[in-house]
């Protein structure tokens, strides 16, 4: 499946991280509290083991969702980040220069731009 604008790379990618971020929870949750929840009396020293299960859960969460989305973000980002590597190469005068383009979407109708490729009369 190619999604071919940024804004839904985008937004399905945050979509991602949030659905990612609540199963992660849940999860966690369920291997934290499988055996204990029956068991619990509420008792201060409870709640205290209770907020640092959900403090750990949490953080776990957080870290693979962070990781989910440096990866992704890297990824999208890749085409910008070669063309910001090639274009002052083509202002020093070097117009032998070309950007790898790896996309579909208006990311790589730049890249195509830069190039000198036909989609920047505005094919697609």
């Amino acid at each position: 499946m190619h999604i071919n604008t940024l804004f839904a790379k985008l937004f399905l990618t945050c979509l991602g991280a949030v659905v990612l971020s609540h199963i992660v929870l849940a999860v966690i949750f369920a291997v934290l509290f499988q055996h204990r929840l029956a068991s619990l009396h509420l008792t201060s020293a409870v709640l205290g083991q209770m907020k640092q299960m959900f403090s750990i859960a949490l953080f776990l969460s957080l870290v693979l969702t962070s990781a989910l989305l440096f990866f992704l973000s890297r990824r999208i980002t890749a085409p910008l980040r070669e063309m910001t590597r090639v274009a002052p190469q083509i202002a020093s005068g070097a117009f032998d220069q070309r950007v790898k383009i790896t996309t579909h979407d208006e990311v790589g109708a730049l890249g195509e731009a830069f190039n000198g490729s036909p989609r920047e009369a505005g094919q697609s």
